[in-house]
């Protein structure tokens, strides 16, 4: 899988280890399930990859989009574990920053997770991480 595309994002692994993911649309009950799956593909397919992720156009996530994810998180723990050694979501609005900062609090997923306010931020972090994995 080199790329796939719902209407909520588009998820990119041409550039492994790093798993590019661009916000597109906005979310809902049908798009966000959607690629939370792909995602898991993605992230299944691959050794040790690190994510980073474009909020774009987001600038609302619903508090059940938070719970979605992080029983997903919960649900897929071992994978996350296996696969992910860290991930950046690079984000311009302070509610989606306190989104992921509650989605973090709410579910301590596997691996670090970094708000960052552009792609060089969220890049210099996702390299350090890959610099120490420990696989």
């Amino acid at each position: 899988m080199s790329y796939t595309k719902n209407t909520y994002a588009e998820i990119a692994v041409s550039e492994l280890p790093l798993v590019v993911v661009v916000v597109v649309g906005s979310v809902n009950d049908e798009s966000f399930p959607a690629y939370l799956e792909e995602l898991l593909e993605a992230i299944q397919s691959r050794e040790r990859v690190v994510i980073r992720m474009h909020a774009g156009p987001l600038t609302v996530f619903p508090p059940r989009f938070v719970q979605m994810s992080v029983a997903w998180m919960k649900v897929n723990k071992e994978i996350l574990n296996s696969h992910v050694v860290a991930v950046s979501i690079v984000m311009k609005h302070s509610a989606l920053r306190m989104a992921t900062q509650a989605m973090v609090w709410a579910g301590t997923p596997p691996f670090p997770i970094v708000a960052a306010s552009d792609t060089a931020e969220a890049d210099i972090f996702l390299q350090a991480q890959l610099a120490g994995d420990k696989g």
